[in-house]
Parts: structure tokens; sequence; C-alpha cells
């Protein structure tokens, strides 16, 4: 369970977000990811407590396009999601805003996760060319801007299919013991985090990090 807080000093409200998290959701085809949205009144009177379901994915998403904004190269014309779940969709109406996309490809394991993906989103970017894919090397390779949001205990993206300057968001390792990225590919790039204390625990960088690398 975690939150994210928001109260600024003179303020006549305050949010907080709640978010839980359980893998095994998808067994009973609900998300893994749930969140409440509470807004009080600065004297404590509450004034909403809604579904942040959206919020999560849209700011887990707009993660990716900030990094992708400043990081990634200007002239980034294909995007890789990798992950058809909310924060694939968070990503790709985040991202969206940041770079003109000559291609956007987005896998995920499954025949039927694609299709669904594309057939419920693809509508919504007509000026988009987006195809799925459930070969991860496919929707790789070649890819200037990179972005993973899936719970992978064992890596997804091999260091060979990564070329030279491709910006990588990575957004799914949020666990102790998940892994989207081979450990060659940080030995070889920049690494930036928000939080060291805690991206070291349940990052991208716990595996590597346990393991010596």
């Amino acid at each position: 369970m975690g939150g994210d807080a928001v109260l600024h000093r003179g303020a006549e409200a305050a949010a907080c977000k709640w978010v839980s998290i359980r893998e095994d959701n998808a067994k009973y085809e609900l998300p893994a990811v749930f969140s409440i949205l509470i807004y009080t009144h600065r004297r404590r009177l509450p004034l909403a407590i809604c579904d942040g379901s959206y919020h999560t994915l849209m700011r887990t998403g707009a993660s990716a396009a900030v990094s992708a904004k400043w990081l990634a190269r200007k002239d980034s014309k294909v995007l890789a999601i990798l992950g058809s779940g909310l924060v694939g969709r968070g990503t790709l109406a985040t991202c969206d805003t940041v770079f003109q996309w000559d291609e956007v490809r987005v896998w995920s394991r499954t025949q039927e996760s694609v299709d669904r993906y594309l057939a419920e989103e693809a509508h919504k970017y007509p000026h988009l060319s987006i195809r799925g894919t459930t070969d991860v090397e496919d929707a790789v390779r070649g890819a200037d801007v990179i972005v993973t949001g899936t719970h992978a205990r064992e890596w997804l993206v091999d260091d060979d299919w990564v070329k030279p300057g491709a910006h990588i968001a990575a957004l799914g390792a949020d666990l102790k013991g998940e892994q989207e990225l081979h450990p060659a590919i940080l030995k070889r790039g920049r690494v930036f985090v928000d939080d060291i204390r805690q991206c070291r625990e349940d990052g991208e960088i716990n595996v590597p990090l346990s393991e010596g690398c």
C-alpha cells in the first residue's frame, strides 16, 4: 500500500491518493493496481472520495513522457510500449503529447491482449500508426523510446536489441525481485532515478544491484 499526498502552504484543500498493488488480481479479471483519491478541506472536512485509477495510470504514463521529453533524442520517431495494461494506455496518451511519432509498437504476451488494446485505444489516435506484436524483439529493435510497464520477474529486453542512443523509461518494476531490462543495458547507459532509496529496493535497478552488477 502506498500513497501520494499534496498540500501547499496556504492551500484551501489537500489530496491524498492511496494505491494498492495486487499482482494476482489478473486471475480474477481485476486490475493489478487500485487507487482511491481522497480530497479534503484544510480543516479536514471531506470534499470527495473517488476512484483514483485514472489518475494513477496517467501519472505513471506521464513520468515516461516527461523523461522522454527531456532525455530522449529530439528526433525520436519510433515508440515501443511494452505492456498493454493501464500503464500502457497512460503511456500512449501522455507520450503522444511530446513527440510526433512515425510509428508506435505495442507489445503484450498474448495476441488477445494486443488485439484488445488496439481495439480500445487505436481509434483515439487516428494520426498515429500503431501496431501490436507478441514478439518483444520486434517491438524494441530500432525504437527510439522504449517504455516498459510490466511486472516481469525476469528481464524482457535484451541488450542487443536496444540501439545506441535509445531512451528507456522502465516503469514496471515496483516490487522487489521484478526486472524488465538486461543488466548490460544499465551498465552501458546513464541511469536516472527519482528516489534512490526506494529504487534500489524495488525499482528496475534492484535485481542488478542485489546480484553485484
